[in-house]
């Protein structure tokens, strides 16, 4: 299993542990509950740096989820507190697992990429231009 997917999907599941338990719970608690779940996640964003097969996409979302943390974590050390922090860690759990589930269609697409021999595959050049050891398109052909 890749590190990519283990980190996302743990990521995802404490956004989503977030999320239900800012609804269920009062504010204090929420507020104890933003603050572990922020350490959390800055330290499985940090600690998946190690892995050096993680492409430039998945650490620019890992600096994301690692800044997003990072600002939970003020919030609920007593930036904020009642009513206010409640929302705020709400949105911050959605925070983590919208940022989750688009590394985890990232890997999707790259792990599809690969397996059908796509990973070289670019964008066409406008029309009329064709790149170095480009072979001429389905389109370009003219009928005899």
């Amino acid at each position: 299993m890749s590190t990519r997917y283990f980190t996302n999907v743990l990521i995802a599941l404490l956004g989503g542990t977030l999320v239900v338990l800012s609804q269920m719970l009062g504010s204090n608690v929420v507020g104890w509950t933003g603050f572990g779940v922020g350490i959390a996640v800055l330290v499985i964003s940090i600690i998946a740096q190690l892995d050096l097969q993680r492409g430039a996409a998945q650490r620019g979302l890992d600096a994301t989820m690692a800044v997003t943390a990072a600002t939970l974590i003020v919030f609920a050390a007593g930036a904020f507190s009642g009513g206010t922090l409640v929302w705020l860690v709400f949105a911050f759990g959605l925070g983590f697992v919208g940022i989750a589930l688009a590394g985890l269609t990232l890997h999707e697409v790259e792990t599809w990429r690969a397996a059908h021999d796509l990973g070289q595959l670019h964008w066409l050049a406008p029309a009329g231009e064709r790149r170095a050891g480009e072979v001429g398109r389905p389109t370009d052909r003219v009928a005899a």
